[in-house]
């Protein structure tokens, strides 16, 4: 046999198979927001919520926790992965601040969409394939320490983990 029909046949079903099984095991999508998914995760690590902020233009909100042993709060500031608010960001810290951005499983100090723009194609591929375990909303997060304060280790990946939005959802559905 030839070995283009093989590899031809071979690359049908690596596509076809995912796709099938993508169809028919589908389990229903749960919607919880980012917001709610941030919160939930570090209160589970000991960090109270506080608040919620608007800046000025309401263009980005800020979700405050209260972190041991610091007098100034953490800042968690959901955005779009595209840095479209990149102008806002030193509205939300002071340049002593240590900043961490957070999206899907990266966590990165650069200011750049270069990496986000190369996670997000990554997971986009794997979940053609199925493979992907994110539900990308598109948002990552801006996540402010202020200075001299310690951020316990955190696994920020977890906000966009699709099982864990969905146990999130099922502790938050009535019944």
């Amino acid at each position: 046999m030839n070995k283009w029909v093989v590899r031809s046949f071979l690359f049908v079903m690596l596509v076809t198979v995912p796709a099938i099984l993508a169809i028919f095991t589908t389990v229903p999508m749960v919607n919880v927001d980012i917001k709610t998914t941030v919160t939930q995760l570090l209160a589970k690590q000991g960090l109270r919520y506080r608040e919620t902020r608007s800046f000025s233009d309401g263009s980005l909100i800020s979700m405050l926790f209260e972190l041991p042993k610091c007098a100034e709060p953490l800042q968690v500031i959901p955005t779009s992965n595209s840095f479209e608010a990149r102008g806002l960001f030193d509205k939300a810290a002071r340049p002593e601040d240590t900043r961490l951005f957070a999206y899907l499983g990266k966590v990165s100090r650069e200011q750049s969409d270069r990496w986000t723009f190369r996670e997000h194609l990554k997971h986009r591929l794997l979940e053609l394939l199925s493979l992907s375990p994110y539900e990308d909303d598109r948002q990552m997060l801006l996540i402010v320490t202020p200075k001299d304060c310690n951020l316990p280790q955190i696994d920020w990946s977890l906000v966009w983990r699709t099982n864990y939005r969905r146990s999130i959802a099922l502790t938050k559905a009535p019944g």
